[in-house]
């Protein structure tokens, strides 16, 4: 710590009007960023001060890439007594909030609008106290701190004990590894001498700061007084800048005049595909993933005065025990000779040291480099670290061989591999994937293979989980969620095939070998290659084929290099920007159309009159419009308040918007992820979930936070407010439904399903009703549910498919309607789950129905089907009153017209067409509007004769119903 402490000392040699700081290269560059080492120096204290006098044993640190960053990272360096634990808010809450355990921390440092933070605050309540920390470059900076039963952990205060960083936990429980001063020191100085800095050097700072390499990458740079360069001027967003920004990522490289950069082979691969490696560059540090040869040709032919240092390591050895410097390709690639003092050896299965040369076996590391340790240490990962002949080792598990002095890797001895840079564990992952098919399915065949997504690439990036099933229930989605909460750093992709032609030998077993082939074929068709012609998707290696347009990119393997790409297209050729997330969640069908619309701007000679001709195609129909940045799947609702009428609508682009009811924008509220539940109201407060997992209540006026509570899992269902209890109720992905305390957020119960939850529950005379993804529907009595208990339900029925759509409650006969994907709707008996009758469509259903009041005083039934008809049916006995066919899918559930003396329905089909419809009245529908994009929202009918609907055209708009609405027939 000394050693740090006294080169952050020399920062501050100079005052900022001294000669000799207008000469020194400044400490931190970037787009609108210059810090000189001075000002670093100021940070630093201040932040290294306000954390001595918190005296916290272990500190948190979730900050996105920046200075402010770099400056507590360095500050929480010379804290005497004070350990730093990186912390990733890419990764979920639920994962974060173990870390924070399992490490004994009791302060966090963060940003204000942490999502981490606010879990911590609903968990802990007044417990958290929350002060500001410094405030860089217009970021505030808190620090949150809570108390704790207990003492320290004897391992936080070794005061060689530097940081914990965890494993990435392929075997389903991440690893905390104690990195000492003087492991990292000895990096740092080897590195100095070897590689020297020359005069105006600049180093790229981007590497995520749960990696190791990033430790090496500031300190190594900021302690020999050279400059790092931040490829971007925002600190918001914890997504790799090569990810987020590619196009920003390059011009920074260049602009700044980057020397040295540390990569991955997958992003050095993909910066030299695309040509964007910066001419100033003097070197190359390449790690976390093997390595190919002719990878390292192509980087000589394109820079040939480049110098390459391969490196090797983890993070149990401080990142790096062994290089190889060159300027020459050579195959195989080696990993080189050990870093400064380090200890190599190889041992054979039998623990005997291997002195010949070429031949194989695991690789042990000693010396200086070596952790402390594993945070709470197991006696499986004790092992890991062992000694012989009196001195420490760790076992690598990887296999390799000396051949000439250096170093070669020739694969793993213990199952794992590694995808995109993160240590997998292959059996682990398929242990996890046969206890989710173990409970839910009775005969079925899994293999797993990590594979590389494309036919160029080099590098594995995906992991594939490959599925015998016939089940046609099975859900694949929350087969990959429950794999990837286990083993949330893995790319990972769900390959379903027929029982009968699962992959195996002759023998009868599993054959992951054919695996990769498999997956070539699971490709996209050529109308979709084709959207993005010069990169993009067709650079993945996808072959034509026929794709489920529903499909999203991340189920169809999108990994982040082929993301990044993606991204870069969109961006450069078609003005479109996306966040990785908005992306990886985007369907084939929602890409292609989000390409066409802008491919149409791009050639049109009149790109605002082609946006007009989509927008109002039907001008008369058009009242108001707000636009928002990405596509709206939430349906609008209605507040009615005191002071007004407002319309609430959550969006892809993570807001959620209020206007009033004549279309201006009141607030726009941003939350951490994309909203695609439609709000619960009441008079003054509104309920919405979150894909982050988070359940916020915002207050109606202002969309002030209110209160914050975190499931464990995607929110998609939208919540229901039971006034009459005062809670609101919610399901979640976590395969629960919660009950929340309206005016505080408190947890009164929650309830465990088979499957997700993306039905909104129902609530009436003291019974609440809720369904699953499973089919389970079922009542409860509402005195039974307590938060520790797990009460009997009054009945339960299943379904033979999954009900998505909200359950709906007959005004007037004791009747639960439940739509159902194995297209029919059921009407249950409130009283015990008793089918009444059903009525059966030829395609699922989507639509929730619209209970309604027919004219002759009957209560009907409003709803879609994905078969593209609308029926209105009778509530009494499933009659089919009246239909139409719209020769589309309709996944919005239809709004009835209030204050009409018929039957008036608004409906929405995906391809964007609203109709209006009388059931008693025409065999026809008449056509709206269309031409805002699809639509998936459920329409708004309010009082004055207008329909709100949000489309996936990134429009919210509403609608001015005709004096005659069936002029057109």
């Amino acid at each position: 710590m000394q050693r740090f402490q006294a080169v952050v000392a020399t920062f501050a040699a100079s005052s900022p009007s001294a000669a000799d700081d207008v000469v020194r290269p400044p400490a931190i560059v970037g787009p609108s960023i210059v810090v000189t080492f001075h000002e670093l120096h100021e940070l630093v204290t201040d932040v290294a001060s306000a954390l001595a006098t918190a005296a916290l044993p272990v500190v948190a640190l979730a900050l996105p890439l920046g200075v402010p960053q770099i400056a507590v990272l360095y500050g929480a360096t010379i804290t005497p007594s004070t350990l730093f634990v990186p912390i990733d808010e890419m990764q979920s809450i639920v994962r974060n909030r173990s870390l924070l355990r399992d490490a004994a921390a009791t302060g966090l440092v963060c940003t204000p609008t942490s999502p981490l933070l606010a879990a911590l605050r609903s968990e802990l309540g007044g417990a958290v106290a929350v002060r500001l920390l410094t405030h860089a470059l217009g970021d505030d900076i808190v620090l949150a701190t809570w108390p704790s039963a207990d003492m320290a952990p004897t391992w936080a205060c070794d005061p060689d004990a530097m940081y914990v960083l965890y494993t990435s936990g392929s075997t389903g429980r991440p690893k905390g590894v104690i990195g000492s001063y003087a492991a990292t020191w000895h990096r740092l100085d080897w590195m100095w001498a070897t590689l020297p800095f020359g005069l105006g050097e600049r180093v790229l700072r981007h590497t995520t700061l749960t990696f190791v390499d990033a430790i090496a990458e500031v300190f190594g740079t900021l302690c020999a007084g050279a400059t790092l360069v931040l490829p971007s001027s925002t600190s918001v967003s914890f997504a790799p800048p090569v990810v987020a920004d590619l196009a920003g990522f390059a011009l920074s490289l260049r602009r700044f005049s980057v020397t040295r950069m540390t990569l991955v082979p997958s992003v050095l691969q993909l910066l030299l595909q695309m040509n964007l490696l910066p001419p100033s560059l003097r070197c190359v540090a390449v790690s976390g993933e093997p390595l190919h040869a002719d990878l390292v040709a192509t980087l000589f032919a394109t820079l040939p005065s480049v110098q390459l240092l391969h490196l090797y390591g983890s993070t149990e050895v401080a990142g790096d025990a062994t290089f190889w410097l060159t300027t020459t390709a050579a195959a195989p690639v080696p990993v080189g000779t050990a870093i400064g003092a380090t200890k190599l050896r190889l041992v054979d299965a039998s623990g005997v040291e291997i002195t010949s040369d070429k031949t194989r076996g695991e690789l042990y590391i000693g010396g200086p480099p070596l952790a402390r340790g594993y945070v709470n240490m197991s006696d499986n990962e004790a092992h890991r670290f062992c000694t012989l002949h009196g001195e420490r080792w760790f076992k690598t598990g990887d296999v390799a061989y000396f051949a000439e002095g250096l170093l070669y890797l020739c694969g793993r001895n213990d199952g794992y591999v590694k995808v995109s840079g993160v240590q997998v564990h292959v059996p682990a992952i398929e242990s996890s994937a046969r206890m989710y098919l173990g409970r839910h399915h009775r005969r079925w065949k899994v293999a797993i293979a990590p594979v590389a997504s494309s036919e160029s690439w080099h590098q594995l990036d995906t992991v594939v989980l490959c599925v015998g099933i016939d089940d046609e229930a099975v859900d694949t989605d929350a087969l990959r969620h429950a794999v990837e909460r286990a083993h949330p750093r893995v790319a990972m992709h769900v390959l379903r095939v027929p029982y009968a032609q699962f992959p195996e030998t002759s023998s009868g077993k599993a054959d992951p070998s054919q695996i990769p082939a498999l997956f070539a074929q699971r490709s996209l068709p050529s109308w979709l290659r084709a959207l993005l012609p010069t990169g993009g998707l067709a650079s993945t290696g996808y072959t034509p084929s026929l794709v489920d347009p529903s499909l999203t990119l991340t189920e169809l393997g999108l990994n982040s290099m082929a993301m990044a790409i993606v991204l870069h297209t969109l961006q450069t050729q078609h003005e479109t920007t996306l966040r990785p997330v908005e992306l990886a969640d985007m369907t084939v069908a929602a890409l292609q159309l989000l390409v066409q619309r802008k491919r149409r701007r791009v050639v049109s000679p009149d790109a605002s009159a082609m946006k007009r001709a989509r927008v109002t195609l039907r001008t008369d129909a058009v009242r108001w419009q707000v636009p928002v940045r990405k596509c709206i799947d939430a349906s609008p609702r209605l507040a009615m308040t005191s002071t007004g009428e407002y319309i609430v609508v959550g969006s892809h682009d993570h807001t959620v918007l209020c206007t009033t009811a004549d279309g201006q924008v009141v607030w726009r509220k941003e939350l951490p992820d994309r909203v695609e539940s439609s709000a619960a109201m009441t008079a003054d407060r509104l309920v919405v979930g979150c894909y982050d997992g988070g359940v916020y209540c915002l207050e109606i006026l202002t969309g002030s936070t209110l209160w914050v509570y975190f499931t464990q899992d995607q929110v998609k269902c939208s919540p229901v407010v039971v006034e009459e209890e005062n809670a609101v109720v919610v399901g979640s992905h976590d395969h629960h439904v919660y009950g929340l305390a309206l005016d505080s957020g408190a947890c009164l119960f929650k309830l465990p399903f088979t499957k997700s939850v993306f039905s909104s529950p129902v609530y009436a005379a003291k019974v609440l009703y809720c369904a699953s993804l499973a089919g389970e529907v079922r009542a409860y009595a509402w005195p039974s549910l307590r938060m520790h208990e797990a009460p009997t339900p009054l009945w339960q029925h299943t379904c033979t498919a999954p009900v998505f759509c909200s359950l709906r409650l007959g005004r007037y006969h004791d009747l639960l309607l439940v739509g159902c994907a194995d297209a029919s709707l059921y009407a249950l008996s409130t009283t015990t789950g008793t089918p009444l009758w059903s009525y059966a469509t030829t395609k699922p259903i989507f639509s929730a129905p619209s209970v309604a009041t027919m004219s002759d005083g009957s209560e009907a039934a409003v709803f879609g089907s994905h078969d593209g008809v609308v029926r209105c049916v009778s509530m009494v006995d499933g009659t089919c009153i009246a239909s139409v066919d719209l020769g589309c899918a309709v996944y919005a559930s239809p709004a009835t017209l209030p204050d009409r003396t018929t039957l008036m329905a608004c409906v929405c089909t995906t391809n964007g067409h609203v109709y209006l419809w009388e059931p008693v009245v025409s065999s026809r529908a008449t056509l709206l509007f269309h031409g805002a994009g699809d639509i998936f929202s459920s329409p708004l009918a309010l009082k004055d004769g207008c329909i709100v609907v949000g489309t996936r055209g990134d429009v919210l708009l509403a609608l001015s119903l005709p004096d005659n609405p069936h002029r057109n027939e």
